[in-house]
């Protein structure tokens, strides 16, 4: 049987989303618990006028810009450089191993950040 070749774009956003959705998790973290002389400077001193770039200033809607611009970049930067290919031999990527990958991902984001807030309601 032969190899099916990735597609540069499915890899590159693929590993992007699985990347992101760890990282949304820890960025949800770090903004609640970065604090500086009393003020939590990058959920109200960064994110929050990010947000108001769209209008209203809120720091969700950084969050969001800032995770959606990331996931753009680093697929973008997979996909359309070498980096692809060496990526997919190094972690002998199918299809259904990329997959496992955005849901591996993924289910790291939501422990991390159910964690968090479970710490935060309980434990404190």
């Amino acid at each position: 049987m032969s190899e099916v070749k990735m597609d540069p774009y499915v890899v590159g956003f693929g590993l992007s989303a699985a990347i992101i959705a760890v990282f949304n998790g820890i960025l949800n973290v770090v903004k609640e618990l970065f604090v500086l002389n009393g003020e939590k400077v990058l959920k109200d001193g960064i994110l929050k006028p990010i947000g108001g770039l769209l209008g209203k200033p809120h720091h969700w809607i950084g969050h969001g810009i800032v995770i959606l611009l990331l996931f753009v970049i680093i697929g973008l930067v997979i996909s359309l450089t070498t980096l692809h290919e060496s990526l997919v031999q190094r972690l002998t990527l199918t299809n259904n191993k990329l997959g496992i990958w955005i849901f591996v991902g993924t289910v790291l984001g939501i422990v991390i950040i159910g964690l968090f807030y479970f710490w935060e309601a309980f434990l404190l």
